[in-house]
């Protein structure tokens, strides 16, 4: 007579407990890569690999997951940033992306 006994709680995992949302997501937060970002040959090589960086962290900051598509392609525009420079100002800036953000979740919810 054999006794299988599977438990389905998962313990002692890195992100258990009350902080796992902030420290799983600071954890998977994209990264920009400044050493890759020199090797980039040209602003359309390198507003492709922004646009990557933005769209990762978009995902996690935008409470409207199906709008980060539409909400990245606004921010690479070349009318509204002119250099890539610019982009990673905005990667960096916090306050600035979310203005951003939720000024482009507005102007997609009235273009519905």
């Amino acid at each position: 007579f054999i006794i299988f006994f599977f438990s389905s709680r998962r313990r002692h995992t890195r992100c258990s407990g009350v902080s796992w949302a902030r420290r799983c997501v600071q954890e998977t937060a994209p990264m920009l890569d400044m050493k890759h970002y020199s090797t980039l040959k040209g602003d359309e090589e390198k507003r492709k690999y922004l646009g990557e960086i933005l769209f990762g962290i978009l995902m996690q900051e935008c409470p409207n997951k199906e709008y980060v598509p539409q909400i990245t392609g606004m921010l690479l525009d070349k009318e509204i940033f002119e250099t890539p420079e610019e982009i990673i100002e905005l990667i960096n800036d916090h306050e600035d992306r979310k203005e951003r953000m939720i000024e482009a979740i507005s102007l997609i919810q009235e273009s519905q």
